[in-house]
């Protein structure tokens, strides 16, 4: 008996003194952040806070996305963009910062990371997100894992799973094939529960394959807790849960926020009915209360050694603005003929700047939601500027951040850049997107620019003034302006130090070493997700397979505008001399010949060493990313893969004109695929190349022989299924059709997963559907939104657009309301909007639907 299983077996041994009801009633929260305690057996209650990228923890034990009832805490940069340093030493920092800023306001568990892929850059929740590749996801993700729970603080890797956008994302059902399910969507997951043991795992709001996520036993006991050990918690996300007995039965330990008792029935009706046994119930409930205990030990032994609040915070807010510098990509920095070839960044010293853009004064650092932090502090470009500058800073709005136009700012702008030039000063132009345009809740309509920004730069171009522009965004940006403008640096959403980092980046006095975690299209068109990302009411099908981001671009040959991996630097770029494949003897071979596996042992099997020789040819430090990509030479049409895979990256600081080793190992999961068939993982026989470069385009343009060498895996591929794979996986051009994944999908017998049914509305129903056809339901949404404006502190009679300028969270509020189904509401409320009340609406909307039928 393992300790995990022991202290799980004492625990039952006390829960067994309450009645089974008050059992029962442990298998939800006692309010938005915290269990039920039970202080007769000595059991504290589960603090829960939010915190990607900082704390968000609320002591009244409501959930308000309010600052004022927010303790502050220190912001760091998101998920995204810190992903950007692809630097896994500074994810654990981070999370081992904010698991300290946890144990000083007695949180027990931050809810994070968020592993989930970059299906699409529309995506609304992209900046919680690392990357659209597993493995950098999963890397970076585990780094975080160990930073938080090495100082005694618990995480929740969320959100599991294939939780990939936030159109209606509490209903639409995520249709994803066997292949690209645990390849791409799974493969993070599983990498961190292997390595790291989080302490608990959040269950997503969607369906998966027709399942949903808090209640799909295939997803939680078989694979999470089956096939990779998971020992912790499995928790629903706030308000996830369909039917609490159901979830009880498939693996789901602790509803949150709870429904205040007011779902009870569901559990103790399905005992009676024999669907769920008592010992499930004391399961559940004992991981909760086995958690809670060790977690409050881990804080007691902890807690004393934690530094003064005012020297915590000091550290963290250098580190926060250190993360905010490696994190920032040089997209272009090229000198016009005129200006002799120096590079436009760094800035000249003592040369004065015009900068412009409300952006500057007002920055967007984070993005809106569940993880919005009160920062301690926020350093602007428009106050850091002008200390570290030996020269005069004039600086003019140019728009409006909520998107308007503003004719009176714009031409003042123009006036102004165009009074700089006359004087020789340099002009900055900071862009980007609001704090509302990048939010949990809902997609993003688009990746242009707001307007305003976009007629701004287009009137200084016009008028011949090429400005420094710098991107506050949290996901990709269509830029077609790129080759009239010197240059481009994308700060991310730098959080509370990006205004210092952007003024330190711009003077030279840091260099920016990001390299990009997604690829930026041309247009979204280009990329196969397009055809099918958020457009479906109910059945979202993943018609692109495994065919995400760079997998599809580099397969398809498609011009991007900068490939997954890209990044530039202020000197000459580091250069890769050669690489190596090792024996076990050491020595250095051109070609290594491989065993083919098959079955469980390809998740865990060893690994294939190489080194890189790398050079920094530079006077001063550089930093190097190695990339490693591996490429099938002669792929089974029968199992087609993408053409090129990251496989492994490294990430080094080089002195001056020196040079060094890097270590990298090729794993077995890069040369396999999954076989539904089998149940299993088998490597594909075969040629591959392992492939080096700064990014995956380098990679595939590469300079030669040099950086790449050959591997041969000897044996079989996996037998081919009795139906062909649809033309479009082979050789994947445009869009993927519907019946390219019908097809795909029959292959596995699943091609009903595509059949929508919407034939009556049901408590799953999002409210916006019902509004139209009952006066109850409009009723009902009306008194929803002004439950939200009043908690708010505005009147319910002030418009949408109106509520959102004064408070930006409160779009993701108005929005998710109305497309929460109706079954979530006694979970958000309490317990305060029974079922039999939502249930007679439901009713009342059908019936009006029927009679407008007739």
């Amino acid at each position: 008996m393992t300790d995990r299983e022991r202290e799980l077996d004492q625990v039952c041994g006390r829960l067994r003194q309450l009645s089974l009801s008050q059992r029962i009633r442990l298998l939800g929260g006692r309010n938005s952040w915290q269990t039920e305690a039970i202080p007769q057996l000595g059991i504290p209650a589960l603090v829960f806070s939010d915190g990607p990228h900082g704390l968000r923890y609320q002591p009244s034990g409501h959930d308000s996305l309010r600052e004022d009832g927010t303790e502050e805490a220190t912001l760091f940069p998101t998920a995204g963009t810190l992903a950007a340093s692809w630097d896994e030493e500074l994810l654990a920092l981070v999370g081992g910062a904010i698991a300290t800023e946890a144990l000083a306001q007695q949180v027990h568990v931050v809810l994070g990371p968020g592993v989930n892929l970059r299906r699409h850059p529309r995506g609304g929740r992209n900046f919680e997100y690392y990357s659209e590749d597993p493995l950098l996801s999963a890397r970076l993700g585990a780094a975080w894992v160990r930073g938080c729970q090495e100082r005694g603080v618990g995480v929740s890797l969320k959100h599991f799973a294939a939780n990939n956008q936030e159109h209606r994302r509490m209903v639409y059902d995520a249709v994803v094939d066997p292949r690209a399910l645990r390849e791409l969507y799974l493969a993070a997951f599983e990498a961190i529960v292997r390595e790291r043991q989080p302490e608990t795992v959040m269950l997503a709001y969607n369906r998966l394959n027709g399942v949903p996520a808090t209640g799909h036993r295939l997803l939680v006991e078989r694979v999470l807790r089956g096939d990779w050990g998971f020992r912790g918690l499995a928790i629903s996300d706030w308000g996830a849960t369909v039917n609490r007995a159901e979830a009880l039965a498939a693996g789901m330990d602790l509803e949150m926020p709870g429904s205040g008792g007011s779902l009870d029935f569901e559990v103790d009706q399905a005992l009676r009915d024999g669907e769920i046994t008592e010992r499930e119930v004391d399961l559940a409930v004992a991981r909760t209360s086995a958690l809670a205990l060790r977690l409050a030990r881990q804080r007691s032994e902890r807690v004393g050694d934690l530094p003064p609040p005012e020297q915590m915070y000091r550290e963290h807010a250098a580190l926060a603005v250190e993360a905010a510098c490696r994190t920032a990509v040089l997209l272009k920095n090229e000198a016009p003929a005129e200006e002799g070839g120096r590079p436009p960044l760094p800035l000249a010293v003592g040369r004065p700047v015009c900068l412009l853009g409300a952006l500057a004064r007002r920055p967007h650092v984070q993005g809106g939601g569940s993880s919005h932090v009160r920062p301690r502090r926020q350093s602007t470009l428009l106050e850091a500027l002008p200390r570290r500058l030996a020269a005069q800073v004039t600086y003019q709005p140019g728009y409006r951040l909520d998107g308007l136009l503003d004719e009176a700012l714009l031409d003042e702008a123009l006036e102004a850049a165009a009074a700089a030039v006359t004087a020789g000063a340099a002009v900055v132009l900071v862009l980007g997107l609001a704090d509302a345009d990048e939010s949990e809740g809902y997609d993003r309509p688009s990746l242009e620019l707001p307007a305003g920004q976009s007629l701004l730069l287009e009137r200084l171009l016009e008028q011949g003034i090429r400005p420094i522009v710098l991107l506050q965004s949290g996901s990709v940006l269509l830029v077609p302006w790129l080759d009239r403008v010197p240059a481009l640096l994308l700060l991310g959403l730098a959080g509370q130090g990006g205004g210092e980092a952007a003024a330190r980046l711009l003077l030279g006095v840091n260099e920016p070493t990001g390299r990009l975690t997604e690829t930026w299209p041309l247009a979204a068109e280009d990329l196969a997700a397009d055809g099918s990302f958020a457009k479906a009411k109910l059945r979202e099908p993943y018609r692109e397979s495994f065919y995400v981001g760079y997998r599809y671009t580099e397969t398809a040959k498609v011009p991007v505008r900068f490939p997954f991996g890209y990044g530039l630097g202020y000197g000459v770029p580091v250069e890769l001399l050669g690489v190596e494949a090792l024996t076990e003897s050491g020595e250095a071979v051109p070609c290594v010949q491989l065993p083919a596996l098959q079955g469980p042992e390809v998740a865990d099997a060893a690994v294939l060493p190489f080194r890189v020789k790398v050079l920094n040819p530079n006077p001063g430090p550089a930093v190097a990313v190695v990339q490693t990509y591996l490429e099938p030479l002669d792929p089974d049409p029968d199992w087609p893969v993408p053409r090129l895979v990251l496989c492994d990256f490294a990430r080094l600081q080089l002195a001056g004109e020196s040079g060094a080793f890097v270590d990298l190992a090729l794993g077995w999961r890069q040369l396999a695929a999954w076989n539904e068939g089998a149940g299993g993982w088998q490597a594909l026989g075969g040629r591959w190349r392992l492939r080096l470069g700064r990014d995956v385009r380098d990679a595939s343009e590469g300079p030669g022989p040099a950086l790449e060498f050959a591997v041969e895996v000897l044996g079989e591929t996996p037998p081919a299924p009795e139906l062909p794979v649809p033309d479009w996986y082979r050789e994947p051009v445009g869009q993927p059709q519907r019946w390219d994944f019908w097809f795909l999908l029959k292959r596995d017998g699943r091609e009903r997963l595509l059949d929508e049914d919407d034939s009556v509305f049901s408590l799953e129903t999002p409210l916006e559907e019902l509004v139209p056809y009952a006066l109850s339901a409009r009723l009902f949404a009306w008194l929803a939104r002004a439950v939200i404006l009043l908690q708010a502190g505005i009147l319910p009679f002030v418009n949408d657009a109106e509520a959102r300028r004064r408070q930006p969270g409160l779009a993701m509020q108005l929005h998710a309301m109305r497309e929460m189904p109706l079954r979530a509401f006694p979970l958000f409320s309490r317990g305060l909007t029974p079922r039999s009340w939502l249930a007679w609406i439901v009713r009342r909307a059908e019936r009006g639907r029927q009679r407008r039928r007739r």
